[in-house]
């Protein structure tokens, strides 16, 4: 039942970030707009969703805890959303998500710089894989139906939504 729930989540994830996109390119909402609306309505969620199954969870030291939560709302939601919102303005949904492929091997690749962590050989091979599906991706994205597209084939043109 857990698996559901993860893919579940992922699809609302994706569904938001094709609205979001739509909301960007075809209603022309600035981006803060947006993340500050997503932000507020998804906290307040997470605080119900909170109340509802969880226990209230002991803290030790409330001063350096508040200290790291604003740091990770600062760089987390003002600094990265809105950096993903507005790159939503140039690029697809699509190549966005794709991209956040990236963040499970930037966390491996930095174990293994500073942390001196084992990356086996399948992290390796995992990296080039998305990495080379990557910059295909985006090559379709600048070229796919130009000339100097490679693909055997081209897509047809759809109306901009």
């Amino acid at each position: 039942m857990p698996e559901l729930a993860i893919l579940g989540s992922v699809a609302a994830l994706s569904y938001g970030w094709i609205m979001i996109h739509r909301l960007v390119k075809v209603h022309n909402y600035e981006a803060t707009t947006i993340n500050s609306m997503s932000m507020f309505f998804g906290g307040l969620l997470a605080l119900i969703t909170s109340w509802c199954f969880e226990s209230a969870a002991p803290m030790e030291n409330m001063g350096s805890f508040l200290a790291i939560l604003a740091v990770v709302v600062v760089v987390s939601n003002l600094v990265c959303h809105n950096l993903y919102v507005s790159l939503l303005k140039i690029y697809s949904p699509t190549l966005l998500s794709f991209a956040s492929f990236l963040s499970p091997l930037f966390a491996a690749f930095y174990g293994w710089v500073f942390l001196h962590e084992p990356t086996p050989w399948s992290f390796w091979f995992t990296a080039a894989c998305v990495l080379m599906g990557l910059a295909l991706f985006y090559y379709d994205e600048l070229y796919g139906n130009s000339e100097k597209s490679f693909w055997p084939f081209k897509r047809h043109a759809t109306p901009a939504q």
